[in-house]
Protein backbone atom coordinates (compact mmCIF):
# COMPACT_ATOMS: atom_id res chain seq x y z
CA UNK A 1 0.00 0.00 0.00
CA UNK A 2 1.21 3.46 -0.87
CA UNK A 3 1.43 5.43 2.28
CA UNK A 4 0.97 8.70 0.52
CA UNK A 5 -2.12 7.74 -1.46
CA UNK A 6 -3.53 5.07 0.76
CA UNK A 7 -4.10 2.68 -2.26
CA UNK A 8 -2.93 -0.76 -2.58
CA UNK A 9 -0.27 -1.45 -5.19
CA UNK A 10 -0.07 -4.80 -7.08
CA UNK A 11 2.73 -7.05 -6.06
CA UNK A 12 5.58 -7.33 -8.52
CA UNK A 13 5.54 -10.59 -10.54
CA UNK A 14 7.94 -13.11 -9.20
CA UNK A 15 10.50 -14.76 -11.57
CA UNK A 16 11.32 -18.37 -10.56
CA UNK A 17 14.91 -19.49 -10.85
CA UNK A 18 13.98 -23.04 -12.29
CA UNK A 19 11.73 -23.86 -15.25
CA UNK A 20 8.41 -25.53 -14.48
CA UNK A 21 8.19 -29.44 -14.73
CA UNK A 22 6.84 -30.75 -18.07
CA UNK A 23 3.54 -32.55 -17.57
CA UNK A 24 3.23 -35.58 -19.96
CA UNK A 25 0.35 -35.50 -22.37
CA UNK A 26 -2.24 -38.28 -22.41
CA UNK A 27 -0.91 -39.56 -25.75
CA UNK A 28 2.58 -40.01 -24.37
CA UNK A 29 1.18 -41.82 -21.33
CA UNK A 30 -0.54 -44.41 -23.53
CA UNK A 31 2.63 -44.88 -25.55
CA UNK A 32 4.66 -45.65 -22.45
CA UNK A 33 2.01 -48.01 -21.15
CA UNK A 34 1.99 -49.79 -24.52
CA UNK A 35 5.72 -50.32 -24.39
CA UNK A 36 5.50 -51.73 -20.89
CA UNK A 37 2.63 -54.00 -21.83
CA UNK A 38 4.42 -55.23 -24.96
CA UNK A 39 7.57 -55.94 -23.00
CA UNK A 40 5.60 -57.77 -20.34
CA UNK A 41 3.81 -59.77 -23.03
CA UNK A 42 7.07 -60.71 -24.72
CA UNK A 43 8.57 -61.79 -21.44
CA UNK A 44 5.45 -63.80 -20.71
CA UNK A 45 5.57 -65.43 -24.14
CA UNK A 46 9.21 -66.33 -23.70
CA UNK A 47 8.50 -67.85 -20.32
CA UNK A 48 5.38 -69.62 -21.61
CA UNK A 49 6.88 -70.86 -24.91
CA UNK A 50 7.87 -74.30 -23.54
CA UNK A 51 4.37 -74.69 -22.10
CA UNK A 52 2.72 -73.60 -25.37
CA UNK A 53 4.79 -76.08 -27.38
CA UNK A 54 4.30 -78.99 -25.01
CA UNK A 55 0.55 -78.41 -24.57
CA UNK A 56 -0.41 -77.96 -28.23
CA UNK A 57 0.20 -79.53 -31.62
CA UNK A 58 3.32 -77.39 -31.89
CA UNK A 59 5.22 -80.24 -30.21
CA UNK A 60 4.45 -82.50 -33.19
CA UNK A 61 5.62 -79.81 -35.59
CA UNK A 62 8.80 -79.56 -33.56
CA UNK A 63 9.37 -83.32 -33.78
CA UNK A 64 8.65 -83.36 -37.52
CA UNK A 65 11.16 -80.56 -38.04
CA UNK A 66 13.83 -82.54 -36.19
CA UNK A 67 13.34 -85.70 -38.31
CA UNK A 68 14.95 -86.20 -41.75
CA UNK A 69 13.05 -84.75 -44.71
CA UNK A 70 11.26 -87.98 -45.63
CA UNK A 71 7.56 -88.83 -45.85
CA UNK A 72 7.24 -89.34 -42.12
CA UNK A 73 4.14 -89.16 -39.96
CA UNK A 74 4.96 -88.24 -36.36
CA UNK A 75 2.80 -87.61 -33.31
CA UNK A 76 3.13 -87.49 -29.54
CA UNK A 77 0.86 -87.49 -26.51
CA UNK A 78 2.72 -85.14 -24.17
CA UNK A 79 6.02 -83.37 -23.59
CA UNK A 80 7.93 -81.77 -20.75
CA UNK A 81 9.88 -78.74 -21.95
CA UNK A 82 11.67 -76.04 -20.10
CA UNK A 83 14.43 -73.51 -20.52
CA UNK A 84 16.72 -75.38 -18.14
CA UNK A 85 15.31 -78.90 -17.77
CA UNK A 86 16.17 -81.64 -20.32
CA UNK A 87 13.62 -82.30 -23.04
CA UNK A 88 11.26 -85.26 -22.57
CA UNK A 89 8.49 -86.51 -24.86
CA UNK A 90 5.92 -89.23 -24.11
CA UNK A 91 3.89 -91.40 -26.45
CA UNK A 92 5.90 -90.81 -29.63
CA UNK A 93 4.61 -92.53 -32.76
CA UNK A 94 6.53 -92.49 -36.03
CA UNK A 95 5.26 -94.03 -39.26
CA UNK A 96 7.07 -94.45 -42.56
CA UNK A 97 4.39 -95.84 -44.91
CA UNK A 98 6.75 -96.31 -47.84
CA UNK A 99 9.19 -98.25 -45.68
CA UNK A 100 6.50 -100.38 -43.94
CA UNK A 101 7.92 -99.25 -40.62
CA UNK A 102 6.15 -98.17 -37.47
CA UNK A 103 7.83 -97.06 -34.26
CA UNK A 104 6.13 -96.31 -30.95
CA UNK A 105 8.20 -95.05 -28.00
CA UNK A 106 6.74 -94.70 -24.53
CA UNK A 107 9.32 -92.12 -23.44
CA UNK A 108 12.15 -90.23 -25.13
CA UNK A 109 14.50 -88.38 -22.79
CA UNK A 110 17.31 -86.09 -23.92
CA UNK A 111 20.16 -84.65 -21.91
CA UNK A 112 19.64 -81.08 -23.19
CA UNK A 113 16.80 -78.55 -23.06
CA UNK A 114 14.65 -78.33 -26.15
CA UNK A 115 16.12 -75.06 -27.39
CA UNK A 116 19.66 -76.43 -27.27
CA UNK A 117 18.52 -79.44 -29.28
CA UNK A 118 17.00 -77.12 -31.87
CA UNK A 119 20.18 -75.08 -32.02
CA UNK A 120 22.47 -78.12 -32.44
CA UNK A 121 20.22 -80.17 -34.77
CA UNK A 122 20.87 -82.54 -36.48
CA UNK A 123 23.44 -83.38 -33.79
CA UNK A 124 21.27 -84.60 -30.94
CA UNK A 125 23.78 -85.89 -28.42
CA UNK A 126 22.55 -88.71 -26.15
CA UNK A 127 18.96 -89.92 -26.07
CA UNK A 128 17.23 -92.55 -23.97
CA UNK A 129 14.41 -94.53 -25.60
CA UNK A 130 12.30 -96.43 -23.10
CA UNK A 131 10.00 -99.30 -24.02
CA UNK A 132 9.88 -98.73 -27.78
CA UNK A 133 7.81 -101.00 -30.02
CA UNK A 134 9.15 -101.55 -33.54
CA UNK A 135 7.03 -103.12 -36.28
CA UNK A 136 8.58 -103.72 -39.67
CA UNK A 137 7.43 -105.84 -42.60
CA UNK A 138 9.51 -108.82 -43.65
CA UNK A 139 8.93 -107.80 -47.26
CA UNK A 140 10.80 -104.56 -46.57
CA UNK A 141 13.75 -106.34 -44.99
CA UNK A 142 13.98 -108.86 -47.82
CA UNK A 143 13.91 -106.12 -50.45
CA UNK A 144 17.38 -105.63 -51.99
CA UNK A 145 18.96 -102.35 -50.97
CA UNK A 146 19.03 -99.90 -53.85
CA UNK A 147 21.92 -97.52 -54.15
CA UNK A 148 20.57 -93.96 -54.21
CA UNK A 149 23.48 -91.52 -54.41
CA UNK A 150 21.01 -88.68 -54.95
CA UNK A 151 19.35 -89.30 -51.60
CA UNK A 152 20.65 -86.73 -49.18
CA UNK A 153 20.36 -87.47 -45.47
CA UNK A 154 21.29 -84.66 -43.04
CA UNK A 155 24.59 -85.07 -41.21
CA UNK A 156 22.78 -86.78 -38.37
CA UNK A 157 24.65 -87.88 -35.25
CA UNK A 158 23.31 -89.27 -31.99
CA UNK A 159 23.79 -91.92 -29.35
CA UNK A 160 20.68 -93.80 -28.22
CA UNK A 161 20.23 -96.08 -25.23
CA UNK A 162 17.36 -98.42 -26.06
CA UNK A 163 15.73 -100.11 -23.08
CA UNK A 164 13.11 -102.89 -23.01
CA UNK A 165 12.18 -102.75 -26.68
CA UNK A 166 9.67 -105.04 -28.40
CA UNK A 167 10.43 -105.92 -32.01
CA UNK A 168 7.85 -107.48 -34.32
CA UNK A 169 8.58 -108.80 -37.80
CA UNK A 170 5.30 -108.84 -39.74
CA UNK A 171 4.14 -110.38 -43.01
CA UNK A 172 1.20 -109.01 -44.98
CA UNK A 173 -0.34 -112.45 -45.45
CA UNK A 174 0.00 -113.67 -41.85
CA UNK A 175 -2.25 -112.74 -38.91
CA UNK A 176 0.57 -113.11 -36.37
CA UNK A 177 4.20 -111.90 -36.32
CA UNK A 178 6.87 -113.94 -38.06
CA UNK A 179 9.24 -113.03 -35.24
CA UNK A 180 8.54 -111.30 -31.94
CA UNK A 181 11.26 -110.20 -29.52
CA UNK A 182 10.64 -108.97 -25.99
CA UNK A 183 12.60 -106.64 -23.70
CA UNK A 184 15.54 -106.02 -26.05
CA UNK A 185 18.17 -103.50 -24.91
CA UNK A 186 20.94 -102.11 -27.09
CA UNK A 187 23.29 -99.18 -27.67
CA UNK A 188 22.79 -97.50 -31.04
CA UNK A 189 24.91 -94.80 -32.69
CA UNK A 190 24.39 -92.72 -35.81
CA UNK A 191 27.81 -91.63 -37.03
CA UNK A 192 29.33 -89.75 -39.94
CA UNK A 193 31.57 -91.94 -42.13
CA UNK A 194 32.85 -90.61 -45.46
CA UNK A 195 30.28 -87.83 -45.27
CA UNK A 196 27.45 -90.35 -44.87
CA UNK A 197 25.12 -90.99 -41.92
CA UNK A 198 25.60 -94.58 -40.77
CA UNK A 199 23.58 -96.54 -38.21
CA UNK A 200 25.73 -98.76 -36.00
CA UNK A 201 24.60 -101.21 -33.31
CA UNK A 202 27.08 -102.61 -30.83
CA UNK A 203 27.71 -106.34 -30.39
CA UNK A 204 24.49 -107.85 -29.17
CA UNK A 205 22.55 -111.08 -28.84
CA UNK A 206 19.22 -110.84 -30.62
CA UNK A 207 17.95 -114.39 -30.05
CA UNK A 208 18.62 -116.78 -27.20
CA UNK A 209 17.19 -120.28 -27.75
CA UNK A 210 14.27 -118.77 -29.64
CA UNK A 211 11.77 -121.50 -30.66
CA UNK A 212 11.85 -122.04 -34.41
CA UNK A 213 8.68 -121.88 -36.49
CA UNK A 214 8.06 -122.60 -40.18
CA UNK A 215 7.13 -118.93 -40.67
CA UNK A 216 10.45 -117.73 -39.27
CA UNK A 217 12.42 -120.27 -41.32
CA UNK A 218 10.61 -119.28 -44.50
CA UNK A 219 10.62 -115.49 -43.96
CA UNK A 220 14.12 -114.60 -42.83
CA UNK A 221 16.17 -117.53 -41.60
CA UNK A 222 16.27 -119.04 -45.09
CA UNK A 223 18.85 -116.43 -46.08
CA UNK A 224 21.32 -117.72 -43.48
CA UNK A 225 20.31 -121.40 -43.50
CA UNK A 226 18.76 -122.17 -46.93
CA UNK A 227 18.30 -125.84 -46.06
CA UNK A 228 15.55 -124.71 -43.65
CA UNK A 229 13.55 -122.89 -46.33
CA UNK A 230 9.99 -123.95 -47.18
CA UNK A 231 9.71 -126.29 -44.19
CA UNK A 232 6.26 -127.22 -42.96
CA UNK A 233 7.34 -128.58 -39.58
CA UNK A 234 10.40 -127.95 -37.43
CA UNK A 235 11.56 -128.58 -33.89
CA UNK A 236 14.36 -126.91 -31.99
CA UNK A 237 15.58 -123.40 -31.24
CA UNK A 238 18.09 -120.81 -32.44
CA UNK A 239 20.43 -118.20 -30.98
CA UNK A 240 21.52 -115.20 -33.02
CA UNK A 241 24.44 -112.87 -32.25
CA UNK A 242 25.70 -109.90 -34.24
CA UNK A 243 29.41 -109.16 -34.17
CA UNK A 244 28.86 -106.10 -36.38
CA UNK A 245 25.71 -104.36 -37.55
CA UNK A 246 26.26 -101.22 -39.61
CA UNK A 247 23.82 -99.81 -42.16
CA UNK A 248 24.23 -96.62 -44.22
CA UNK A 249 21.19 -94.33 -44.16
CA UNK A 250 21.89 -93.07 -47.67
CA UNK A 251 23.25 -94.51 -50.89
CA UNK A 252 26.82 -95.62 -50.05
CA UNK A 253 26.08 -99.33 -49.85
CA UNK A 254 29.76 -100.24 -49.47
CA UNK A 255 29.52 -98.99 -45.88
CA UNK A 256 27.22 -101.90 -44.99
CA UNK A 257 28.83 -104.24 -42.48
CA UNK A 258 26.73 -107.10 -41.10
CA UNK A 259 28.44 -110.07 -39.51
CA UNK A 260 27.19 -112.57 -37.00
CA UNK A 261 26.62 -116.17 -36.08
CA UNK A 262 23.55 -118.35 -35.89
CA UNK A 263 23.53 -121.32 -33.53
CA UNK A 264 20.95 -124.07 -34.03
CA UNK A 265 19.98 -126.19 -31.02
CA UNK A 266 18.58 -129.71 -31.49
CA UNK A 267 16.92 -128.87 -34.79
CA UNK A 268 14.94 -131.55 -36.61
CA UNK A 269 12.79 -130.83 -39.62
CA UNK A 270 10.94 -132.47 -42.46
CA UNK A 271 12.40 -132.61 -45.93
CA UNK A 272 10.05 -130.35 -47.85
CA UNK A 273 13.04 -128.12 -48.62
CA UNK A 274 13.32 -127.72 -52.43
CA UNK A 275 17.08 -127.14 -52.30
CA UNK A 276 17.77 -130.54 -50.74
CA UNK A 277 14.90 -132.28 -52.47
CA UNK A 278 16.57 -131.81 -55.84
CA UNK A 279 19.78 -133.48 -54.67
CA UNK A 280 18.02 -136.20 -52.68
CA UNK A 281 15.95 -137.21 -55.69
CA UNK A 282 19.17 -138.16 -57.45
CA UNK A 283 20.51 -140.05 -54.46
CA UNK A 284 17.24 -141.91 -54.01
CA UNK A 285 17.30 -142.97 -57.66
CA UNK A 286 20.95 -143.99 -57.52
CA UNK A 287 20.64 -146.17 -54.45
CA UNK A 288 17.05 -147.25 -55.11
CA UNK A 289 15.82 -145.99 -51.75
CA UNK A 290 13.09 -143.58 -50.72
CA UNK A 291 13.83 -140.00 -49.76
CA UNK A 292 14.14 -139.76 -45.97
CA UNK A 293 11.49 -137.79 -44.11
CA UNK A 294 13.70 -136.15 -41.48
CA UNK A 295 16.79 -133.95 -41.44
CA UNK A 296 18.91 -133.54 -38.30
CA UNK A 297 21.11 -130.46 -37.87
CA UNK A 298 24.39 -131.14 -36.09
CA UNK A 299 24.02 -130.52 -32.36
CA UNK A 300 24.56 -126.82 -31.52
CA UNK A 301 25.76 -126.14 -35.05
CA UNK A 302 27.29 -122.66 -35.42
CA UNK A 303 26.85 -120.86 -38.75
CA UNK A 304 28.95 -117.74 -39.34
CA UNK A 305 27.42 -115.33 -41.83
CA UNK A 306 28.05 -111.95 -43.42
CA UNK A 307 26.13 -109.66 -45.79
CA UNK A 308 27.87 -108.43 -48.93
CA UNK A 309 26.32 -106.88 -52.06
CA UNK A 310 22.77 -107.87 -51.10
CA UNK A 311 23.83 -111.47 -50.48
CA UNK A 312 24.08 -113.42 -47.22
CA UNK A 313 27.19 -115.59 -47.17
CA UNK A 314 27.47 -118.52 -44.75
CA UNK A 315 30.54 -120.64 -44.11
CA UNK A 316 29.11 -124.09 -43.38
CA UNK A 317 26.01 -125.92 -42.24
CA UNK A 318 26.42 -129.54 -41.15
CA UNK A 319 23.47 -131.91 -41.07
CA UNK A 320 22.64 -135.62 -41.17
CA UNK A 321 20.25 -137.78 -43.14
CA UNK A 322 20.37 -140.98 -41.07
CA UNK A 323 17.99 -142.95 -43.28
CA UNK A 324 20.17 -142.32 -46.33
CA UNK A 325 23.78 -141.85 -45.23
CA UNK A 326 23.80 -142.91 -41.57
CA UNK A 327 25.96 -140.73 -39.32
CA UNK A 328 27.88 -139.15 -42.18
CA UNK A 329 27.67 -135.36 -42.33
CA UNK A 330 26.42 -133.33 -45.25
CA UNK A 331 27.71 -129.80 -45.61
CA UNK A 332 26.32 -126.69 -47.27
CA UNK A 333 28.12 -123.40 -47.81
CA UNK A 334 27.83 -120.42 -50.14
CA UNK A 335 25.49 -117.44 -50.39
CA UNK A 336 21.81 -116.57 -50.77
CA UNK A 337 20.64 -113.31 -52.31
CA UNK A 338 17.93 -111.14 -50.82
CA UNK A 339 15.99 -112.17 -53.92
CA UNK A 340 16.54 -115.82 -52.81
CA UNK A 341 18.96 -116.58 -55.64
CA UNK A 342 21.37 -119.41 -54.78
CA UNK A 343 25.10 -119.93 -55.15
CA UNK A 344 25.76 -122.97 -52.96
CA UNK A 345 28.16 -125.85 -52.76
CA UNK A 346 26.76 -129.04 -51.27
CA UNK A 347 29.16 -131.73 -50.05
CA UNK A 348 27.33 -135.03 -50.04
CA UNK A 349 28.74 -138.21 -48.53
CA UNK A 350 28.76 -140.95 -51.17
CA UNK A 351 27.73 -144.31 -49.63
CA UNK A 352 29.13 -146.36 -52.47
CA UNK A 353 29.86 -149.08 -49.92
CA UNK A 354 26.10 -149.56 -49.74
CA UNK A 355 26.24 -150.72 -53.36
CA UNK A 356 29.32 -152.90 -53.00
CA UNK A 357 31.24 -154.05 -49.95
CA UNK A 358 34.68 -153.92 -51.53
CA UNK A 359 37.95 -152.10 -51.05
CA UNK A 360 37.21 -150.01 -54.14
CA UNK A 361 33.78 -149.04 -52.80
CA UNK A 362 35.25 -148.02 -49.47
CA UNK A 363 37.90 -146.02 -51.27
CA UNK A 364 35.37 -144.14 -53.40
CA UNK A 365 33.12 -143.35 -50.42
CA UNK A 366 35.98 -141.83 -48.40
CA UNK A 367 35.59 -138.41 -50.04
CA UNK A 368 32.34 -136.41 -50.41
CA UNK A 369 30.80 -135.56 -53.74
CA UNK A 370 30.63 -131.82 -54.39
CA UNK A 371 27.52 -130.46 -56.04
CA UNK A 372 26.73 -126.92 -57.10
CA UNK A 373 23.24 -125.52 -56.54
CA UNK A 374 22.12 -122.43 -58.44
CA UNK A 375 18.75 -121.03 -59.41
CA UNK A 376 16.52 -119.88 -56.57
CA UNK A 377 15.15 -121.40 -53.38
CA UNK A 378 11.86 -122.02 -55.13
CA UNK A 379 13.49 -123.44 -58.27
CA UNK A 380 16.97 -124.76 -57.47
CA UNK A 381 19.29 -126.00 -60.22
CA UNK A 382 21.63 -128.84 -59.34
CA UNK A 383 24.76 -129.73 -61.27
CA UNK A 384 28.18 -131.25 -60.79
CA UNK A 385 30.95 -128.64 -60.79
CA UNK A 386 32.92 -128.83 -63.99
CA UNK A 387 36.18 -129.21 -62.12
CA UNK A 388 34.87 -131.97 -59.88
CA UNK A 389 32.83 -134.35 -62.03
CA UNK A 390 32.07 -137.88 -60.93
CA UNK A 391 34.59 -139.58 -63.24
CA UNK A 392 37.30 -137.17 -62.09
CA UNK A 393 36.54 -137.98 -58.49
CA UNK A 394 36.65 -141.71 -59.19
CA UNK A 395 39.96 -141.31 -61.02
CA UNK A 396 41.35 -139.19 -58.20
CA UNK A 397 40.34 -141.82 -55.67
CA UNK A 398 42.04 -144.55 -57.71
CA UNK A 399 45.30 -142.93 -58.77
CA UNK A 400 45.46 -139.80 -56.63
CA UNK A 401 45.30 -136.11 -57.40
CA UNK A 402 47.90 -135.28 -60.09
CA UNK A 403 48.47 -131.92 -58.40
CA UNK A 404 49.50 -133.57 -55.15
CA UNK A 405 52.73 -135.38 -54.47
CA UNK A 406 52.18 -139.09 -53.92
CA UNK A 407 54.62 -141.88 -53.42
CA UNK A 408 54.71 -145.06 -55.47
CA UNK A 409 53.49 -147.31 -52.68
CA UNK A 410 50.22 -145.34 -52.22
CA UNK A 411 49.53 -145.56 -55.95
CA UNK A 412 50.11 -149.32 -55.87
CA UNK A 413 47.75 -149.60 -52.90
CA UNK A 414 44.99 -147.88 -54.90
CA UNK A 415 45.54 -150.07 -57.96
CA UNK A 416 45.61 -153.18 -55.75
CA UNK A 417 42.35 -152.10 -54.12
CA UNK A 418 40.76 -151.75 -57.55
CA UNK A 419 41.97 -155.21 -58.61
CA UNK A 420 40.75 -156.77 -55.38
CA UNK A 421 37.26 -155.45 -56.16
CA UNK A 422 36.95 -158.07 -58.90
CA UNK A 423 33.35 -158.80 -59.66
CA UNK A 424 32.28 -156.14 -57.16
CA UNK A 425 33.26 -153.43 -59.68
CA UNK A 426 30.23 -154.19 -61.83
CA UNK A 427 27.64 -152.64 -59.49
CA UNK A 428 29.91 -149.63 -59.06
CA UNK A 429 29.96 -149.08 -62.80
CA UNK A 430 26.20 -149.50 -62.94
CA UNK A 431 25.87 -146.92 -60.15
CA UNK A 432 28.12 -144.50 -62.04
CA UNK A 433 26.11 -145.06 -65.21
CA UNK A 434 22.85 -144.27 -63.42
CA UNK A 435 24.38 -141.06 -62.04
CA UNK A 436 25.72 -139.93 -65.39
CA UNK A 437 22.41 -140.79 -67.08
CA UNK A 438 20.41 -138.79 -64.54
CA UNK A 439 22.85 -135.86 -64.94
CA UNK A 440 22.49 -136.00 -68.72
CA UNK A 441 18.68 -135.98 -68.43
CA UNK A 442 18.94 -132.66 -66.56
Amino acid sequence: MNASTGKSQPLAASHPSHSAAVVPTPRRKWYLLGLLATGALLVGLVIATPWLISSTQLRNRLLAWLLPPEKVSVSSQAAELGWTQPMEVQGVEIRLPQEDLQLEIERVAAQQPWWQILRSAPHFGSLRLERPVVEVSVERLMRPRQVRPDRRIPALTLHAQIRDADVRLLAHDLPHPVLELKRVSAEVDVLQIEGQSVLRVGRSQILDHYPLTPEFCNRGLQLVAPILARVSRIEGSASLDFDALQLPLGGNDHLTNIRGRLQLHEVTTGLANPVLHEALNKFANLFEVEIPETLHIAQDAVIHFAVNNNRVEHDSIHFKLPALTGDRLWRSRGSVGLDESLDLELEAPVPVDAVSDSALARLLSAKPLRLHIGGTIGQPELRLPEEAGLLQQIGSALVGDPHEEDDFEKTLDRVEAALEAGEAAAPLLQWAARWLTSSADD
